[in-house]
């Protein structure tokens, strides 16, 4: 049952930056295109 865990926490590991990287993303796109 313990690689049940290793793997959320190297899913949460991954997911945390990438949902940052494209929040960030979302956000200068925004402001590029309304100015």
């Amino acid at each position: 049952m313990g690689w049940v865990w290793a793997a959320l926490v190297l899913w949460l590991l991954l997911a945390v930056p990438a949902a940052v990287l494209l929040g960030r993303t979302i956000d200068h796109a925004d402001q590029h295109e309304f100015g």
